[in-house]
């Protein structure tokens, strides 16, 4: 028995997709939405509680606006999308159109670490993790080992 109250979504509700044009975002809206989400950032710095250590107001403690790093985790977040969908648009094939928008939004958001570790506003040690810049040594050699016999302990 069908409930009188319950209609159907109509036609062209989100809840129909659109099979003409599945993605979210094209190129030009996903960059337009990319660069509304640098602007937050901007705008809406983190507040550090950092406590004065001298003068007079030494003990106090006040708030310190400190840039927001950017990062394609919180960018999906804001768009409202997965990082897997960011991940198809930025290499899968049939997104073709959509590389170099995503290359391009990944580079701002390196240039922010890597300007932000540089002058000190980020921690250097994470910026070169998240960047792959660590500077890793492998060594190679071979270690021979040799039974020693014959030695008497007196």
């Amino acid at each position: 028995m069908k409930n009188p109250n319950i209609m159907p979504a109509p036609h062209g509700h989100p809840r129909w997709g659109n099979p003409l044009n599945p993605k979210k975002y094209n190129p030009k809206s996903l960059w337009a939405a990319a660069e509304r989400y640098f602007a937050w950032c901007d705008e809406n710095p983190w507040i550090i509680k950092e406590v004065i250590k001298g003068g007079i107001s030494a003990g106090e403690i006040v708030d310190v606006p400190t840039q927001r790093p950017y990062s394609v985790e919180a960018l999906c977040k804001f768009l409202n999308i997965s990082i897997q969908t960011f991940e198809n648009y930025s290499k899968k094939e049939g997104y073709e159109t959509f590389f170099e928008v995503c290359s391009h939004i990944r580079a701002v958001i390196d240039n922010q670490y890597f300007e932000g570790g540089m002058v000190g506003v980020f921690n250097a040690n994470i910026v070169t993790r998240k960047l792959g810049l660590a500077d890793k040594k492998e060594l190679e050699g071979r270690l021979q080992v040799e039974q020693i016999t014959g030695i008497e302990v007196k």
